[in-house]
């Protein structure tokens, strides 16, 4: 699948996810996500969601839909600001989930536009990956409130 292919509509996939997490990035269209802990949720256009770790997710398009997936096993934080305990501080144990979903501001969707487009271009470099993950929890941290808890709940899960 390119990173820039429409993903029609019934199309089923399989994601199994183990020490990595990913976050889905909805560009256009909806997906319905289904985890082996028996969660499910609708993410739609313009919407992220993050999968934690060591879960089995069924994803199956709802309505045609551009979707770019992160894999990563650990947050590359680059700045003493974004600690896994600073930003996880406030978190209720309670209010984690397996899939936790956001809507995408105009920075996050720019970062991802770009992404794909450095995708496209065949730039599958670790390095370039880092610092991408690095830029994004910098664009979460400086365009989302805490209230969010998306941020916070996926680092302590990582914790």
């Amino acid at each position: 699948m390119n990173n820039n292919e429409i993903i029609e509509k019934y199309y089923p996939f399989i994601m199994e996810l183990k020490e990595k997490f990913a976050l889905l990035f909805v560009m256009s269209g909806s997906v319905a996500i289904n985890s082996s802990n028996g969660e499910d949720m609708k993410v739609v256009e313009n919407e992220m969601c993050l999968l934690s770790n060591f879960l089995h997710y069924d994803l199956t398009v709802i309505t045609d839909a551009e979707v770019t997936i992160m894999h990563f096993d650990r947050f590359n934080s680059r700045c003493d600001k974004l600690t896994f305990e600073k930003m996880s501080k406030k978190l209720n144990r309670k209010d984690l989930r397996s899939i936790r979903k956001l809507e995408m501001h105009k920075p996050i969707v720019e970062f991802v536009e770009n992404m794909r487009f450095y995708l496209d271009k065949g730039m599958y470099c670790r390095h370039l990956h880092d610092m991408k993950e690095t830029e994004l929890l910098f664009l979460m941290r400086g365009f989302y409130v805490k209230e969010d808890k998306f941020i916070q709940s996926s680092l302590l899960m990582y914790h």
